[in-house]
């Protein structure tokens, strides 16, 4: 197995999101509205996962930059950018090889938050992330028609203003249920293209 194809470990997905979450610097002051690309492992992987399930193969120049938004690292050498690029493919690389080869063991790297003294669920950063990716090829998935749109549903529901207030209707156990109905809203997307 190369090196590429191997799948990442706990301690290399740490690495990653501590390095998505600390490559701004704090004092950097960040102008309204500008563009802090991807800030965490759950937005990453929603991103990877919408890029190859998508209509058309998309190359990491044209992916790449929009991981790094307005914030491109300042890199400590040379090394530092091959480990995190690499990473960044292997992740990608093990997403592709489960949707492929065993689409119903995917599971969306997602966070666990504290909500009124309970645990919760946090799909928005990994929704956030996959439509930042279905963002690059934004015409071919409209042209797909209603039926795409209705799988994106449960994925585009949590980013949207509009989307978040109407899940201000829904009951706990209806909300868990809508979160959980991701992933395989995302084997069907897959499938689908």
């Amino acid at each position: 197995m190369s090196l590429l194809n191997t799948p990442l470990s706990d301690q290399e997905i740490d690495r990653l999101n501590r390095f998505l979450l600390e490559r701004i610097p704090e004092e950097e002051t960040i102008a309204d509205g500008a563009d802090e690309g991807v800030l965490d492992i759950s937005e990453l992987d929603g991103f990877l996962t919408a890029i190859i399930s998508g209509p058309r193969p998309i190359v990491p120049s044209e992916w790449l930059p929009v991981v790094w938004g307005e914030f491109e690292p300042e890199w400590g050498s040379t090394e530092e950018s091959e480990e995190i690029v690499s990473l960044v493919l292997r992740h990608m690389n093990g997403i592709v090889t489960t949707l492929t080869e065993a689409p119903k063991e995917f599971e969306p790297i997602v966070l666990e938050v504290e909500e009124d003294d309970t645990t919760v669920t946090s799909v928005e950063e990994w929704c956030l992330g996959y439509m930042k990716g279905v963002g690059l090829s934004t015409e071919a998935w409209r042209h797909a028609g209603e039926e795409v749109m209705e799988i994106l549903f449960p994925i585009m529901v949590f980013t949207t203003e509009e989307g978040r207030n109407s899940l201000s209707g829904l009951d706990a156990d209806e909300l868990a249920t809508l979160k959980r109905s991701i992933p395989t809203a995302v084997r069907k997307l897959h499938a689908y293209w």
